[in-house]
């Protein structure tokens, strides 16, 4: 197997960081020293979702560990409240009976990392 460590970040500073981890080769995961779960029944779309909000996401530590030495490659989000700069135009095009839901307004990036 192997072992990764990972320390998860937002440059920009927002206030949510999202990993996805293929299931299939996922044996565990730490998160900041405490074990969880790892269930294939939990996985969505084939991903094991971890889900970090606010300003304790910034320099977590992920340690994930692989059933095999073979190459992964995971999924990192960082969401930020709002649009980006320029957004503005999807705002002014939304008709006046449309509402935002949830959250709102959202600029998301996303990372495809290979290791």
């Amino acid at each position: 197997g192997r072992t990764v460590a990972l320390q998860l970040r937002s440059p920009r500073g927002g206030s949510e960081v999202d990993l996805y981890v293929p299931i299939g080769a996922l044996q565990a995961v730490n998160v900041a020293g405490q074990d969880l779960p790892v269930r294939g029944s939990d996985a969505w779309n084939g991903f094991y979702n971890l889900w970090c909000y606010g300003a304790g996401c910034d320099g977590l530590e992920v340690t994930l560990r692989f059933t095999d030495s073979a190459p992964q490659e995971v999924l990192v989000a960082d969401w930020t409240m709002g649009l980006p700069p320029g957004g503005e135009r999807f705002a002014e095009a939304r008709p006046a009976w449309a509402i935002t839901a949830y959250e709102g307004d959202l600029t998301a990036i996303i990372r495809r990392i290979r290791f």
